[in-house]
């Protein structure tokens, strides 16, 4: 073999080895202390990516031990330390709103492992980092690289994950904090059928939340084929507040990128948001099954929210609901969860219910929203809807979630004691676990009470009265 011939067969391996790593992810920013109103003033800044498995590493071991995730065999470029959050936009100290961006160093993406998902064929990494910013910057970061896996709109698709920094003040007198959002990827989506993706929202400021497709001019897709519509199944709807509705007949087993942002606005009134911050991930088109898809249920409800202190011990089960026993099993309970999650292995409680442990106790630099979701995975490879919740974790006195209704007390006013209260109460239920069966028996109830009566007919009243 000439060197020349060697050459090209290791740039053709190394394309393909390398060239589908990328799942989607997330990027965020808070005030590191959000009451804080001074100049410079710290953020941290929260990237959460998904990588391709088991092209990227992240295994139990390295979860328990909040190590990074690794490219196999220590070698891949995508994720190696050149790798990092640059500014995009508006950039510099001096002709730019990004004073205290290192623009030239950047912020590293490497992230410690959070999940690993084999069934699902991905892992999920996170990290935080604290930069001192100066009030009054305005810019945007990124995150690029190449490539997405191979997708139905072209292969070798780059990516570009943009989140907008503000640090201008808003019109209460403090610094903002961005929205966060999350998802599972890929999820899929059955040829030919309608399906909608609830994509979980938040924001800790209980601001206006609005979702919209990325834009590519704005640097916040990358390659057309995977920006916004060109990157999109053939029927898809955005609907408000973020849910996306898909109808495809593209062939089983093809991908597509989806790409939102997720703006706050301070009001109703609002014309301009505050922030902007990216979800990006795969939809996967599969074929139909012989029978149901499973199903996940859990404490806390879907797309609900429950309040939570610094340091106070987490425990719920998740739960999928097998619909076909008899021919399949249940093989996964994949997650996208929270740093210092801890998940216990699949057990099989009886012939259709499995469920997985989830513990956890937040920590002072987990303030704020968060998400976890879930899919369930059975032996013919279909996979549950989304099943996501949310936390606001609070530090001193318990604050209700936003848009509950109830604000962070004081210790004082008999109305704060008994906001106070409400909240208590309703940590208390979500933290009251039932077992698995009951669980499963009083969702079941729920649905049953949900379906629509049939109607009486002359038919249906003489068999009742037959057989009475």
């Amino acid at each position: 073999m000439t060197v020349s011939t060697f050459l090209i067969l290791f740039l053709y391996l190394f394309t393909i080895t390398v060239g589908v790593h990328f799942n989607g992810g997330s990027v965020t920013w808070s005030p590191t202390d959000p009451l804080n109103t001074g100049n410079p003033i710290n953020v941290t800044i929260i990237q959460t990516y998904a990588w391709t498995d088991p092209l990227v590493q992240c295994t139990d071991a390295m979860i328990a031990s909040k190590s990074p995730i690794g490219p196999v065999g220590g070698f891949y470029p995508g994720l190696a330390a050149a790798g990092s959050l640059v500014c995009i936009n508006n950039c510099g100290s001096t002709t730019g709103q990004s004073k205290g961006y290192d623009n030239s160093a950047g912020i590293p993406i490497m992230p410690d492992c959070t999940d690993s998902n084999p069934e699902l064929g991905n892992v999920i990494g996170q990290r935080q980092d604290v930069v001192t910013l100066y009030m009054n910057d305005v810019f945007t970061v990124a995150y690029q690289g190449s490539a997405w896996i191979t997708l139905g709109t072209g292969s070798g698709a780059s990516w570009s994950i943009a989140s907008k920094i503000n640090l201008q003040l808003r019109p209460d007198g403090y610094y903002n904090t961005a929205p966060i959002g999350a998802t599972i990827s890929p999820i899929n989506v059955v040829q030919g059928q309608t399906q909608t993706i609830d994509v979980p929202i938040s924001d800790a400021n209980n601001d206006i939340l609005k979702c919209r497709w990325a834009s590519q001019s704005n640097g916040e897709c990358g390659s057309t084929s995977a920006c916004p519509p060109g990157s999109l199944p053939s029927v898809t709807t955005l609907i408000a507040p973020c849910s996306v509705q898909i109808t495809t007949t593209s062939s089983v087993g093809t991908y597509f990128a989806l790409s939102l942002m997720v703006e706050d606005y301070y009001d109703n009134s609002s014309t301009t948001p505050m922030s902007a911050v990216p979800i990006q991930f795969l939809v996967k088109v599969v074929d139909t099954t012989a029978c149901a898809r499973p199903e996940v249920i859990g404490v806390p409800g879907k797309l609900s929210c429950l309040p939570i202190q610094v340091g106070t011990p987490f425990i719920t089960q998740i739960i999928a609901i097998n619909y076909c026993p008899t021919t399949t099993n249940i093989t996964e309970i994949s997650t996208l969860s929270i740093p210092g999650m801890n998940k216990s292995a699949l057990i099989r409680n009886d012939s259709s219910t499995y469920y997985r442990t989830l513990t956890w106790i937040p920590t002072y630099d987990q303030v704020g929203p968060q998400v976890v979701c879930a899919v369930a995975v059975d032996t013919l490879s279909a996979q549950s809807d989304q099943y996501c919740f949310l936390f606001f974790v609070s530090y001193g006195e318990l604050c209700g979630c936003p848009g509950s209704g109830i604000t962070c007390p004081s210790t004082t006013s008999t109305s704060s004691q008994q906001q106070r209260r409400r909240v208590l109460q309703a940590q208390a239920r979500a933290q009251h676990l039932l077992p698995v069966h009951h669980q499963v028996r009083l969702h079941q109830r729920a649905l049953a009470a949900h379906k629509p009566k049939r109607l009486k007919t002359k038919f249906t009243e003489k068999r009742q009265l037959h057989d009475s």
